[in-house]
C-alpha cells in the first residue's frame, strides 16, 4: 500500500490506460525494499556490460513522449521514481560504491520503463521489453488486468 491506497485497487479497472500503468508500476516500485533495489541494479549493470544499454529503444521512447506531448506526464513518473530512490537510499545503513551505483542504475532504468509505459502501444514489443526487462514483475501486462 502506498500513499494510503492499495496497489490491487488500481487493477480492478476495467479501462486501464498507460497512466494508470505507469502509477501501478510506480507504487510496486516504491514497496520494494532497498536489497531489491540493489538486485535490480546489479543485473541492469551486468546487462549492460556485456549487451550495452537500450540506446536505440531509449531515443524511440524520448521522441515518442515528445510527439505525443507526454513529456509532463513523463516528468511527474520521473519525480516520482526519484522520490522512491530517494527514500530507498535513507534505510539507514552505510552503502558501499557498488550498492551506490546498483540503485543509480535501477533509479535510470525505472524512468526510462516509465516511459516506455505511457507510450506503450506506439512501441515495438522489442524496444518495450528491452527497456522494462528489469521489472517485468513489476508491470502488469494488458493479459493481466482484472475486467
Amino acid at each position: 500500500m502506498v500513499f494510503g491506497i492499495s496497489c490491487d485497487a488500481r487493477l480492478r479497472s476495467h479501462d486501464m490506460t498507460p497512466l494508470d500503468d505507469v502509477n501501478t508500476f510506480i507504487d510496486r516500485l516504491a514497496e520494494l525494499p532497498a536489497q531489491s533495489w540493489i538486485d535490480i541494479g546489479l543485473g541492469i549493470i551486468a546487462r549492460a556490460k556485456s549487451a550495452g544499454r537500450p540506446e536505440a529503444a531509449i531515443a524511440i521512447i524520448d521522441a515518442t513522449l515528445a510527439a505525443e506531448g507526454l513529456v509532463v506526464a513523463a516528468w511527474y513518473a520521473r519525480d516520482a521514481v526519484e522520490t522512491s530512490a530517494f527514500v530507498v537510499s535513507r534505510v539507514g545503513r552505510r552503502w558501499t560504491p557498488a550498492e551506490r551505483s546498483a540503485v543509480a542504475a535501477t533509479e535510470s532504468a525505472a524512468i526510462q520503463a516509465a516511459g516506455a509505459l505511457l507510450v506503450r502501444e506506439k512501441l515495438s514489443s522489442d524496444d518495450f521489453v528491452a527497456v522494462t526487462g528489469p521489472f517485468a514483475d513489476l508491470i502488469l501486462l494488458p493479459s493481466q488486468q482484472v475486467l
